[in-house]
């Protein structure tokens, strides 16, 4: 019983962090007097690297960045899943397959990234490691 509170409470702890910090951005574009169309500007150019895109955060925050004009480099485990499929569709979003468990794929990951840089004359921006390595067994 004390294990399955211990799960949720950290479930609830992670979430009510992502708002807050969400929270905080929103405020402080507000206070620096940033306008949507000057973000948009500024963001040209830049690449946003995000690893773990074929579900959940991951897919969510490279929708959200493409959306927002920045080029996205999305690694998707799956060459062909669904969340890679999406992503293929939108625009600014290059996908490639990436295994954090694999470092022949780390290495074909980075490679990759550095043509991208290099090819469209990109900045890289920022680097998102959302993908996670999952050992069954107890939590605590």
């Amino acid at each position: 019983m004390l294990k399955r509170y211990f799960k949720t409470a950290f479930t609830a702890v992670t979430y009510l962090t992502g708002g807050v910090f969400l929270f905080i951005l929103s405020k402080l574009r507000k206070c620096l007097g940033l306008k949507q169309e000057e973000l948009v500007e500024s963001r040209h150019g830049k690449l946003v690297v995000i690893s773990g895109c074929d579900s959940g955060l991951g897919l969510a925050t490279a929708k959200w960045a493409a959306d927002r004009g920045y080029r996205v480099l999305a690694g998707c485990l799956q060459a062909h899943s669904e969340g890679s499929d999406v992503l293929r569709k939108t625009e600014n979003v290059i996908v490639e397959q990436l295994d954090v468990t694999d470092k022949n794929s780390i290495v074909r990951f980075a490679q990759r990234c550095r043509i991208v840089i290099e090819h469209d004359t990109l900045d890289l921006y920022s680097l998102v490691l959302n993908a996670a390595v999952s050992v069954p067994g107890e939590f605590f």
